[in-house]
């Protein structure tokens, strides 16, 4: 169930592990048998809760109670930057470039004057979706982790963009080609974040 944006198995994960029915669904756990009205959380667990893990659920409580369940309604997806609720490529649009946190990182990428094959590869370093060998390690698949271009290091996606010694030197070339002063961060996806901001200098550009 994801309540204020983020799956509440993972908010409350301790009392998550120790849940009889961790599949269940809400209608399973809102019960209104009392007649009158109302319901409670019929929440139930394989053992006794400890002191702090009665903490843990008087807050998961609290934060269910502020919600409006029904159990005569049938379940929907509701699209919020759109006033209908259903989803739209125009109000998907206006979220993504208007968005705060990782949706200003989106529009970076997308609302630039870029082609879009780059802004396509730029979405996927962005958000670690480059098949590097430690991600594809991660799949059991067989295969050795070492970098294929220094094979002095773990294949990682920041190693490959960046702290390998040759794209390092890749980097530093590009850099002094458009006169640019900066140190170059341990993350890809801050390189793509401070370029667009780069800003112009009386010597070139300045990160």
């Amino acid at each position: 169930m994801w309540l204020g944006g983020e799956l509440l198995c993972n908010a409350f994960q301790q009392l998550f592990r120790i849940a009889v029915n961790q599949g269940a669904s809400i209608a399973e756990y809102l019960d209104r048998s009392n007649g009158n009205g109302g319901h409670f959380w019929d929440i139930r667990f394989h053992r006794l809760l400890k002191d702090d893990e009665i903490i843990l659920l008087t807050n998961l409580l609290h934060l269910l109670n502020q919600s409006y369940c029904s159990v005569f309604e049938p379940d929907k997806w509701i699209w919020l930057p759109n006033s209908e609720g259903g989803f739209s490529v125009r109000s998907f649009f206006w979220r993504v470039c208007n968005g705060e946190g990782s949706s200003s990182r989106r529009a970076r990428v997308w609302c630039s004057f870029i082609p879009p094959r780059i802004a396509v590869f730029s979405w996927t370093v962005t958000y670690r979706c480059i098949n590097t060998r430690d991600r594809l390690k991660r799949r059991c698949l067989q295969m050795g982790s070492w970098c294929a271009l220094c094979r002095n290091a773990e294949e990682t996606l920041d190693h490959l963009r960046i702290l390998c010694p040759f794209s390092y030197a890749v980097w530093m070339s590009v850099i002094r080609l458009f006169g640019v002063s900066t140190v170059l961060p341990n993350r890809i996806s801050k390189i793509l974040m401070n370029w667009e901001g780069a800003n112009h200098g009386r010597n070139g550009y300045s990160l």
